[in-house]
Formats: C-alpha cells, structure tokens, sequence
C-alpha cells in the first residue's frame, strides 16, 4: 500500500511590524509641552479631576473657607482625598494636630507609588536630594490608567536635567 500523502506545510506566520512609538521625537521643549498638554486634555482622567475640584471647592465653601485658603491646601497638599479629609476635619472642629495626622495617614498610600518610580528616575550622578521634586509629581490617577503614566517620567527627567544644562 503506498504511503499516504503529507498534507501540505502550513505557512509560517508573516513577520510582525515593529511596535508603534509611544512618544513622538520632540525637537524643542516647548512642542514637548504641548505634546503633553494636548495628551492631558484628551484623557478624561483631566475632566474627573476637574469635577472632583469642583466639588472640593464646594465643600470648603460650605465650611467657609476661603478661595484663597483652598488655593494654598491645593498646592501643599498633594492628593484630593486628603483635601477632602483636611476640609472636612478642620470645618468639624478637630484639632490641626489631629487633622494633620488624619493628612498624613492618608498620603501613605501613595509611598509604594513613589518608591517604585525612584529606580526609574534615579541615573547615575544622581544626588538624593535633586529627587526631592520630581518624586512630588507622580499621580495617583496613573494607577487608574494601568501605569500610563510612567511612560513620561523618564522625559520628564531628560527636560529638568537639559533646564539645569
């Protein structure tokens, strides 16, 4: 009886084109700032922080503190929750001990977060204390989005150490 036949080989697979670049190139800083400032204003993590805002303005209205007051906790304190807790503490009477604390213990949760950018950020020659200000600007909204967002600390580095130059 003769052999069957072999069926025919199948095609090996077409080879895969490369991967699409994440970051366009810049050639200046300023079209890297408007990069990014377009990519923050199409994402709807912009819009949500913008209600949520709103709604902390509110809620320091209804406590009575000032614009001005609100505007200076937004720039000390790093985090909407802990604004919420801040406002609401101090509005209800609690002591700034107390309400510090409250603060405090609220903002670790975003420690992990921080250290885990540090070997991401840190380069060789890279003095301790000239990390003190870029590791006050990830986002906790980043864990949201699935970590999008460290994709642009590296170029964030790459513009603060070109300023320095």
């Amino acid at each position: 009886m003769p052999p069957a036949p072999m069926p025919p080989a199948p095609m090996p697979p077409a080879p895969m084109p490369p991967a699409p670049t994440i970051d366009p190139p810049h050639h200046s800083p300023a079209a890297a700032f408007l990069a990014g400032f377009r990519a923050a204003w199409l994402s709807v993590m912009a819009y949500v922080l913008i209600g949520t805002y709103i709604g902390i303005a509110a809620l320091a209205h209804d406590f009575g503190f000032s614009l001005w007051w609100l505007a200076a906790s937004t720039v000390l304190v790093w985090a909407a929750p802990a604004q919420v807790i801040l406002v609401s503490a101090l509005g209800a009477g609690a002591t700034p001990v107390e309400t510090a604390l409250a603060v405090g213990l609220s903002s670790v949760r975003l420690l992990p977060m921080v250290i885990s950018l540090l070997p991401l950020i840190k380069r060789p020659g890279t003095r301790n204390r000239d990390l003190v200000l870029p590791a006050h600007f990830p986002h906790p909204g980043r864990i949201v989005r699935g970590g999008d967002g460290h994709r642009f600390e590296p170029v964030m580095l790459d513009a603060i150490a070109a300023a320095k130059a």
